[in-house]
């Protein structure tokens, strides 16, 4: 639901994206709960290869999104409560997107860059993704900061922009103050994180019932079209399609269309049985 219209036209969210301002007080409000000398270094999903030059659609990890709004691949975030000193300015939050290349965007589409992620994410500061070891290196080294962290993706590509922010983080930080993320990421933050994210706010649970409401639309467009002899893949496709009509960007979850044998299987998603 992203859409830019002309060269130099800036990138939008439409009304069903949550707004800046919310994901500016959930980073505000992780800030808040952790001690002055905390740096919060936070990473986006990998992108998953399909096969030869084709990748599975993106899906950025939930609760980057939730902090930052961004779907970017390629991105991370630093969060300071006690503040960082960056190219001059004190700053608490950093968010390092990937740099602007024209040649990549005719094929991959429109990056945001670090002004326009400033202006439309409401980040403190963006920068390039390039310089999240510059920036973030010499403050690791100085052991001066608790490092927290959630757990580090799996399956992330080798020469990847976040195979080389993982490592800069892993090569340059004392294990034991790794740990203060916990292990496998299930220390304070996530604890955290888990908590702010159980309690919704009116700007959530509106986004929340438009889901609701695309989901029970899709479920009674089968009730009232399907008819005997459909494929198990025609009413899929139906759901999808009703899912996809009404404005969601994905489905939330997996269809399960299981006729004849395969309705004895709770979770059968192949739905490839024919007439």
């Amino acid at each position: 639901m992203l859409w830019a219209q002309g060269a130099d036209a800036p990138v939008r969210y439409d009304e069903d994206y949550l707004s800046a301002e919310f994901h500016r007080s959930r980073r505000t409000a992780v800030m808040e709960q952790l001690p002055s000398n905390s740096l919060v270094v936070l990473f986006g999903a990998p992108v998953r290869n399909r096969n030869g030059d084709m990748d599975y659609e993106y899906r950025q990890a939930s609760d980057f999104l939730y902090l930052t709004g961004s779907e970017e691949p390629g991105s991370a975030m630093s969060l300071a409560p006690g503040g960082l000193d960056v190219d001059g300015a004190r700053v608490h939050e950093i968010l390092f997107v990937p740099p602007r290349d024209p040649s990549r965007e005719v094929w991959d589409g429109r990056r945001f860059g670090t002004q326009r992620a400033m202006q439309r994410l409401g980040v403190q500061l963006a920068l390039d993704a390039t310089r999240f070891r510059d920036v973030l290196i010499p403050l690791l080294q100085t052991g001066q900061h608790s490092v927290y962290h959630l757990a580090f993706p799996d399956g992330v590509p080798d020469g990847s922009v976040l195979r080389d922010q993982l490592r800069a983080l892993i090569d340059n930080v004392d294990p034991a103050a790794l740990a203060v993320g916990g292990a496998g990421g299930a220390g304070p933050l996530r604890g955290l994180l888990d908590d702010m994210r159980a309690i919704k706010s009116d700007e959530e649970m509106t986004a929340l019932q438009r889901a609701i409401d695309i989901t029970g639309e899709a479920h009674r467009e089968v009730m009232q079209q399907v008819k005997a002899g459909w494929a198990e893949y025609e009413i899929e496709a139906l759901i999808e399609y009703t899912f996809k009509r009404n404005g969601s960007e994905q489905p939330g979850f997996n269809s399960i269309v299981g006729s004849g044998e395969n309705s004895t299987i709770l979770h059968y998603m192949s739905n490839r049985r024919g007439h």
